[in-house]
């Protein structure tokens, strides 16, 4: 019989509560205002939490910095049974050194199958991208990774950096990836498809680059890395607000269309210099998708596609 997830929505609830029982656990504690002394408090607390196998923390709009992230991540190496880690984290005070914590802390997880990260809205920048992918790029079990990483400033640099992760974990068949804001461009897009095409175990891939300064290269870049990842069967990706033309669409979904196995195909792609006469063409394209069940494209209207 499967236990249930248990939730607490009040820290000392779950700082009272039998730690060495938990097995499914939730940690609603969004916009709490946990102070560095609880943040401590809840890091020693993961210590007896011996027998977690999952966890999801929500910490969100807490005011955490880099010291309270530690406290918080650097004891849950104690919980070697855990496979499924979601932690919420967005709009906090963490930077580079906060997120070279994360990703060191992580990565001594060494039985983790399923990571969730939302970092969104903090200040990790390039050098925090580079220490957090190189950290998690030893995490080899993983085959689900969610990266959460809008309005982050981690530039092109930054978006290579995370690349590392895929180029290291060869069984991860599931990849979801938010960078909106993040002043990527072509260059830092194609160093990202360079680590992607990597991934041939990869089987359902979503990115949002809403935002940024990508154009014609940068999308073909993109296109042309997912052609190589042979067991796709579904891509969503948020390419909004670039400045992709006409061109660089039609040489994006070309080299999609190659990706014989793919059964759902969602694209945002307004707020480009894409126009309808492209329309056509990309619906002669699908047609070569033998396989494609599903499929959604926003060519010139706004359309979120909620991507990550």
């Amino acid at each position: 019989m499967s236990k249930k997830k248990i939730k607490y929505e009040l820290i000392d609830d779950f700082l009272q509560s039998q730690l060495k029982e938990h097995e499914l656990l939730h940690l609603d504690f969004i916009k709490n205002t946990i102070d560095l002394e609880e943040q401590s408090l809840l890091g020693a607390a993961f210590k007896n939490c011996i027998n977690l196998k999952s966890l999801e923390i929500d910490l969100e709009f807490n005011e955490i910095n880099d010291q309270g992230l530690s406290s918080i991540v650097t004891p849950l190496n104690y919980c070697k049974n855990i496979q499924n880690l979601e932690l919420y984290i967005g709009s906090n005070n963490i930077t580079a050194k906060g997120a070279l914590e994360l990703g060191d802390s992580l990565s001594k997880c060494e039985n983790l199958q399923t990571l969730i990260i939302q970092l969104a809205s903090n200040s990790i920048g390039q050098q925090g991208a580079f220490d957090m992918g190189l950290s998690l790029s030893k995490c080899n079990q993983i085959s689900t990774l969610f990266l959460q990483l809008s309005q982050n400033n981690i530039g092109n640099q930054g978006i290579s950096h995370i690349g590392n992760i895929y180029s290291g974990c060869q069984n991860l068949s599931t990849i979801k990836l938010n960078v909106d804001k993040n002043n990527i461009s072509d260059q830092g897009l194609q160093n990202l498809g360079d680590h992607i095409q990597n991934c041939k175990s990869l089987q359902l891939f979503e990115l949002s680059i809403y935002s940024n300064n990508v154009g014609d290269q940068g999308s073909e870049c993109l296109g042309a890395a997912l052609s190589q990842c042979p067991k796709l069967i579904g891509i969503k990706i948020d390419l909004e607000s670039n400045d992709i033309s006409n061109k660089g669409m039609i040489s994006f979904v070309t080299s999609l269309s190659k990706n014989q196995n793919l059964s759902t195909l969602i694209l945002c792609l307004g707020g480009n210099k894409i126009d309808q006469h492209c329309e056509k063409y990309f619906q002669k394209l699908t047609l070569k998708m033998i396989k494609l069940i599903k499929s959604i494209v926003y060519l010139t209207e706004e359309k979120s596609c909620n991507t990550c």
